[in-house]
């Protein structure tokens, strides 16, 4: 089991069954498109629960797949779906799974972050080099701006501190 390597290349694909897979690699390429809101699924897999999958070789490959990072929507792909379920060895080890990939990092996890699941997602993010941009009239940017404005605050007194200087009590 060890040496066998499942490798999905594309999207939309449909399999009766997957079973004693030591690598499952997911190659993202041209083929595999984002789409928001509802991601598109990569293999879907039925006849009966799926077992035998090891989580310590199962891997994304961005290769030349691109998207755009959202702040709100960070799912690009249903990696793998089965309705019966999908169980892997070696989960709780290693847990969700990242890759870094120039300013973007890419992230395998199961739908319920344990070893069985009907689906196993991959999100992406942009933390480098990507600016975020909120709606004034989204009550969740407020609350975003409200708690950037009180971590600045805490920083400046952090600072503050650490010059040497003591802390004024304020009220609240």
């Amino acid at each position: 089991m060890t040496d066998n390597t499942l490798n999905v290349n594309t999207q939309n694909i449909t399999a009766r069954g997957v079973t004693n897979f030591g690598k499952t690699k997911f190659n993202l390429n041209s083929t595999t498109v984002v789409s928001q809101p509802t991601p598109n699924t990569l293999l879907t897999i039925g006849g009966g629960a799926t077992t035998g999958l090891d989580w310590a070789g199962v891997e994304v490959n961005p290769g030349s797949t691109t998207f755009t990072p959202s702040t709100y929507n960070e799912r690009l792909f249903t990696a793998m779906h089965n309705g019966s379920g999908i169980t892997f060895s070696n989960y709780a080890k290693y847990g969700a799974k990242e890759k870094i990939v120039g300013d973007k990092e890419y992230i395998i996890d199961t739908a319920n972050h344990s070893a069985s699941a009907q689906d196993v997602y991959i999100n992406g993010y942009q933390f480098r080099n990507h600016t975020a941009a909120y709606s004034e009239g989204d009550s969740s940017s407020r609350r975003m701006g409200r708690a950037h404005s009180e971590r600045t605050d805490r920083h400046k007194q952090q600072a503050h501190l650490h010059r040497g200087c003591k802390r004024t009590p304020t009220a609240d």
